[in-house]
C-alpha cells in the first residue's frame, strides 16, 4: 500500500494542517489548506519506517524542496523556521 493512500497517514497529515506556515526550507508562504505543502520525514521513511509517524521526525516544506531532499537525512540546524510539527 502506498503511503499516500495510508488512512492513518492522512489523518496525521489533516491534524497538523493548522500549523502550516512556512516551507522549512526556502521560507515560502504555504497555504492553509494544505495545497503545495508537504510533510517531509527529517530521517528518510524509506531508511528509517519506525519514525513513519513519528512528530519529531516532521516538518512542513514546499512540494519544491520536499521533491529536491527526497531520501536524504536533514540537518534541521540548516532551515530558517524552528516552528516543526512536534
Amino acid at each position: 500500500m502506498s503511503r499516500t493512500s495510508d488512512y492513518k497517514w492522512k489523518k496525521l497529515r489533516d491534524s497538523l494542517k493548522p500549523q502550516i506556515d512556512v516551507c522549512n526550507r526556502c521560507g515560502i508562504a504555504l497555504s492553509k489548506d494544505g495545497r503545495g505543502a508537504e510533510l517531509h520525514h527529517i530521517l528518510p521513511y524509506s531508511k528509517y519506517p519506525h519514525l513513519e509517524y513519528d512528530l519529531n521526525n516532521l516538518m512542513w516544506l514546499c512540494e519544491s524542496c520536499n521533491s529536491s531532499l527526497r531520501d536524504s537525512i536533514v540537518q534541521r540546524t540548516t532551515f530558517i523556521n524552528r516552528n516543526w510539527v512536534s
